[in-house]
C-alpha cells in the first residue's frame, strides 16, 4: 500500500461517512499544507461543511468551506494574508 492510501484510509477511519475520494482529498490537502488539519462538519453528508485549522498556532486559525475543492484556495488565501505577520511566518510557509 502506498503512502497517498495509507493516508487517505487513516482519514476515513477517523471519518467514515467519507467517500473514498473525499478520503483521499483530504489526505492530499494535509500532504500539501502540512501544518493542516481538515475535516468535515459534524452530521456531513447531511450538512455539508469543511473545517480546516492550523496546527500548533495561537492563537488557532480556522477556515471553513462550504465545498472540499474550497478548502485548498481558502488555506492559500489564510497564508497569503498573513505573510510576515509574527508567529505565523516564523513557522513554515505552509
Amino acid at each position: 500500500m502506498t503512502a497517498p492510501d495509507e493516508a487517505a484510509r487513516r482519514v476515513r477511519g477517523l471519518y467514515p461517512a467519507l467517500t473514498s475520494a473525499e478520503a483521499r482529498a483530504v489526505a492530499e490537502l494535509e500532504h500539501e499544507f502540512p501544518h493542516w488539519h481538515v475535516w468535515p462538519r459534524t452530521g456531513y453528508p447531511a450538512t455539508p461543511g469543511w473545517y480546516a485549522r492550523r496546527l500548533h498556532t495561537s492563537p488557532s486559525a480556522l477556515i471553513r468551506a462550504a465545498v472540499l475543492a474550497d478548502v485548498g484556495p481558502a488555506i492559500e488565501g489564510w497564508l497569503a494574508q498573513h505573510a510576515g505577520i509574527w508567529p505565523y511566518a516564523a513557522q513554515d510557509s505552509r
